[in-house]
């Protein structure tokens, strides 16, 4: 029963990864960064949507990818990161291989940064 569960769980991760429409954000000759707006979820002054960081190459764990749920706070210009999710694939794809589901502390937006353009295009919208 647990292993079904699991399994079902996994192929939803991928089914939903596979239909994300990932528009691109910004990104170095590291990585890549993806934003997909169509999962922005609006909350009085907070907003949530999903990040893809697509590497260019592996990371120490063998990850090529990771999609992140972000918790941006409008008011307070504050963002933290709820949920992230790894995969051996690029684009999301492939194995998930590690899951977090421990929300990092506040953050402030750094002005001029990926996570600033994130945030101006979530607060933007009602």
């Amino acid at each position: 029963m647990i292993f079904a569960r699991s399994l079902h769980a996994a192929l939803l991760l991928v089914a939903c990864s596979a239909r994300a429409d990932w528009a691109p954000i910004g990104g170095t000759e590291h990585s890549y960064e993806y934003v997909d707006m169509a999962t922005l979820l609006v909350a009085g002054d907070l907003r949530r949507v999903w990040i893809l960081d697509d590497l260019a190459q592996a990371d120490k764990d063998g990850d090529m990818s990771y999609r992140t749920l972000l918790e941006y706070n409008c008011t307070t210009v504050k963002y933290r990161s709820l949920q992230s999710i790894f995969y051996a694939g690029s684009m999301a794809t492939g194995a998930v291989t590690a899951r977090s589901d421990k929300p990092s502390g506040w953050r402030p937006v750094q002005a001029g940064s990926i996570s600033a353009s994130v945030m101006r295009a979530a607060c933007s919208r009602r």
